[in-house]
């Protein structure tokens, strides 16, 4: 009987589409001294990153047919079973006018042979709404390379989120199996790290002003709170202010 189930999901199953075909000139090349992307990291330099091919099949099911953005630990391509409506665009594509803008392949220059993509580049819209592609897992509002390591360090992550947001509850640091590393029994800093000194969140925002500032810092502080017990969930964040006005 299983056997059966089997061959009738083979039959049923729907055969994977045939692999698009992209132009192979046409291209802006950039020049090997350019830095591109994910080279100006370091786990990049030290080739740990596979560099895919736009056209490239995966487990004989899956075409890569677009780059969309990157970051420290992956890049985002898309598929032609992940994302219907942008697999018919690119089909029509292929089929076009040459000289509709869409139409022409990234821009992108070559490492020992293989490819590194440019990113789309996305225009900023007349009208801001939700999110439509965003990434904020490694939006550097805290970092933690540590130059005289010149490596990620825990302690000047944590130092400068300090900077940012103050010290953490006591309750908090009580709570960490790792804190005795950082505090001492009363919850003083006593890292080898200091704390920034003349920094604030509001001092990080350099672009917004006036009324539009103050209701933006507020709404982030409803995000950036040491315990999660007091951060505000997604539901009420979007009742805020900073979304609505």
């Amino acid at each position: 009987m299983a056997g059966l189930l089997k061959w009738g999901k083979s039959i049923l199953q729907r055969a994977p589409s045939p692999p698009l075909r992209f132009l192979t000139t046409g291209f802006k090349v950039f020049a090997p001294s350019e830095i591109l992307d994910k080279e100006r990291f370091e786990e990049f330099k030290l080739g740990r990153y596979y560099l895919v091919n736009i056209g490239e099949v995966f487990d004989s099911k899956y075409q890569v047919i677009g780059k969309l953005g990157f970051g420290v630990t992956s890049t985002v391509y898309t598929r032609d079973e992940d994302n219907k409506e942008e697999f018919e665009i690119y089909k029509q594509l292929s089929k076009g006018d040459s000289s509709y803008p869409g139409y022409h392949p990234l821009p992108r220059k070559f490492v020992n042979d293989a490819p590194i993509y440019a990113s789309r580049r996305f225009e900023l819209p007349k009208k801001f709404g939700a999110a439509v592609l965003s990434d904020f897992g490694s939006a550097h509002l805290f970092h933690g390379y540590n130059l005289g390591y010149k490596q990620y360090a825990t302690h000047t992550h944590l130092s400068k989120v300090i900077g940012l947001l103050g010290p953490p509850p006591l309750n908090l640091i009580k709570r960490g199996t790792q804190s005795p590393e950082f505090f001492t029994e009363d919850g003083q800093w006593k890292a080898d790290v200091g704390i920034p000194k003349d920094t604030s969140l509001e001092k990080s925002e350099e672009y917004l002003k006036g009324k539009n500032k103050e209701i933006f810092i507020k709404f982030m502080r409803k995000m950036l709170q040491w315990r999660l017990e007091d951060r505000q969930t997604a539901k009420q964040l979007l009742k805020d202010p900073w979304l609505n006005d």
